[in-house]
């Protein structure tokens, strides 16, 4: 029988079989180690000892046991960490692992969905993308990257993961491998093709030649090694593919010096799909441009406003304007 660590490694090692991004894995590990840590505290020390009475104790904890700054956790936390819980109990008596699942007839309360980020207005996104200061060769890349973002609605780490043979000129698409290896083609805009190909000619080349040297080559210079970030479409200034975390943190200092609050990486591919939708693109469309599986994975991003609903309304329903009568109301 496993013991709790090697659980809980087995069941993360199978999210990545499955393709789960490292963030979801990351974060199916954080909450099964605070898991683990109540069941030490317990001293619980077997999965096979684990009953749905010490479930509801987990519950419990997790609802009323303050973090490090003192303030409860929030619903959709609690919410997190019992769903992780159950996944990896019912994945393991799925593998025989387990005989008795104990979070089989766990009751979950239906939170609401986190809380969504704020559509950004045109007016907002224009002035993000036109902060980063394009004469240096990490801001050209930085506003290559928030278009990017913004014009194909792409991930974070799908952004990280694009090659320069990801790039089409000729057909103008952007190949995207997608979350749970589902990729997808997506177009490229004049905009964003003008930007990359300036990216490429003046700042690419510049922050390929500026990354430092590993510490082994400056001892064994007569080795010859193929730099394995050369192939990455966006460079870091050490020469390095520009991981999703540095593009996160690069979006938010970049509405930070913009003046521009609760904007993240994610905000701009809600955007995307909001804007789309707004200009009457078709449902399916943007769905497809999204990378769902699902329309209802669409839906969470295109909450279009009660504004705009009335006025699509007022324009294209056949009663949604005023009828005007054809003849002279005091004359009849």
């Amino acid at each position: 029988m496993a013991t709790w660590p090697e659980l809980r490694g087995l069941y993360l090692d199978h999210l990545r079989s499955l393709g789960r991004s490292r963030f979801t894995v990351a974060a199916y590990g954080l909450w099964l180690q605070r898991f683990l840590e109540f069941c030490e505290h317990e001293a619980i020390v077997s999965p096979a000892a684990f009953t749905s009475t010490h479930l509801e104790r987990f519950r419990q904890h997790m609802c009323w046991a303050p973090r490090v700054n003192g303030e409860l956790y929030s619903e959709h936390t609690v919410d997190m960490a019992l769903r992780s819980v159950r996944a990896m109990f019912t994945w393991a008596t799925k593998r025989e692992r387990l005989l008795i699942n104990p979070a089989e007839h766990l009751l979950l309360a239906r939170v609401p969905s986190a809380t969504r980020c704020r559509p950004l207005p045109r007016d907002e996104v224009a002035q993000l993308l036109a902060t980063p200061d394009d004469s240096t060769p990490s801001g050209l890349r930085d506003r290559a990257v928030l278009e990017t973002l913004y014009s194909t609605g792409i991930r974070r780490l799908e952004c990280e993961l694009l090659d320069l043979a990801d790039l089409d000129f000729d057909r103008r698409t952007l190949h995207i491998h997608g979350k749970g290896s589902v990729d997808r083609l997506v177009p490229v805009g004049e905009s964003l093709a003008a930007l990359l190909d300036r990216y490429l000619n003046e700042a690419r080349g510049a922050l390929l030649r500026s990354g430092f040297e590993p510490r082994w080559q400056r001892k064994h210079p007569h080795i010859e090694q193929p730099n394995m970030h050369e192939q990455a479409l966006f460079l870091s200034l050490r020469g390095m593919r520009y991981r999703a975390e540095s593009i996160y943190l690069m979006v938010t200092s970049t509405a930070r010096r913009a003046k521009l609050e609760h904007i993240s990486t994610h905000g701009l591919r809600h955007a995307c799909a909001t804007h789309l939708l707004e200009a009457g693109a078709d449902f399916r469309a943007v769905q497809k441009l999204m990378g769902h599986v699902v329309p209802q994975s669409t839906q969470t991003y295109t909450r279009i406003s009660r504004q705009e609903l009335r006025r699509v309304h007022l324009e294209t329903h056949p009663r949604g304007r005023r009828i005007t009568p054809p003849f002279d109301v005091d004359t009849v």
